[in-house]
């Protein structure tokens, strides 16, 4: 059985919905108005303010089943978040002369992974745009702290996004995307303190091409044979579905998971030191 509603907590699927929300206004808004160049953080921090409150509104915590204080102080964390986010991301994008120009993007292509031919399917948060050279950044955001390095999360954690989206973009036959060339891929973690960004460029995926797609194509394999190998995360894990089922807690099964030969042969996909 689920587990009871926790009115203490919002769920992290919705609270991941709210910055999305959020994120997407202001940058839709300073994109449409042609703001991104002439804003300075402070200036901005003020834009977002309006579109935060029109999206925390006070009588909003009746939708999430939350205590009304608890709702209260859930604004207040998401707006400094958010804010930092915005204020750490700004100078990327004018530094780069990139527009947001997409926002929950599908992407789709067909890519050859070690001698096979997949056809992959995606959706992005946001697409940044350089008009002038049509080079692209594809940002993913993501609700919790990041801490790995961008290779660790790619290679032992199963972050696969990143070098998956600029590679369906890079191969899209999409007319939107047409002379797109996307040179870097970016995880911008909300509630990280410092810098919410890692970052993956195009030269850093061809220097680990190989070992990727070695990783994908054989993560593919074990799906089709209907092997799904234990391997907790906590910022996963409270996406999952199947979390309260899983037996991602007890100690004899994750030991077994980790010692058996699939995850030994996943592990020897790793990226070049």
């Amino acid at each position: 059985e689920p587990p009871e509603y926790d009115r203490a907590k919002i769920p992290a699927n919705a609270k991941g919905t709210l910055h999305h929300e959020i994120l997407q206004k202001f940058y839709i808004y300073v994109t449409k108005n042609k703001l991104l160049d002439k804003l300075f953080t402070g200036a901005a921090g003020d834009i977002f303010e309006e579109f935060s409150n029109s999206s925390l509104t006070a009588e909003r915590y009746k939708e999430y089943g939350l205590y009304p204080l608890v709702w209260k102080e859930l604004c207040k964390d998401i707006k400094k978040n958010l804010r930092h986010l915005i204020e750490a991301d700004l100078p990327v994008l004018q530094q780069n002369n990139l527009t947001p120009s997409f926002f929950e993007y599908h992407l789709e292509a067909e890519a050859d992974f070690d001698g096979v031919k997949l056809k992959l399917h995606g959706e992005t948060d946001r697409i940044d745009i350089n008009k002038e050279t049509l080079f692209c950044r594809v940002v993913d955001y993501k609700s919790g702290k990041e801490d790995s390095s961008m290779l660790k999360a790619i290679f032992e954690k199963g972050i696969l996004q990143p070098p998956l989206y600029m590679l369906m973009i890079n191969e899209s036959k999409d007319k939107n995307l047409q002379g797109c060339k996307a040179q870097s891929a970016s995880l911008l973690a909300v509630e990280e303190e410092g810098n919410p960004e890692k970052s993956f460029s195009l030269s850093e995926y061809e220097a680990v091409r190989e070992p990727f797609e070695r990783a994908v194509k054989y993560r593919l394999d074990l799906a089709r044979e209907g092997v799904f190998l234990i391997t907790p995360c906590e910022d996963t894990c409270k996406y999952c579905a199947f979390a309260d089922i899983c037996r991602k807690d007890h100690v004899p099964s994750l030991r077994r998971a980790a010692l058996s030969a699939q995850a030994v042969k996943l592990r020897s996909f790793n990226a070049p030191k």
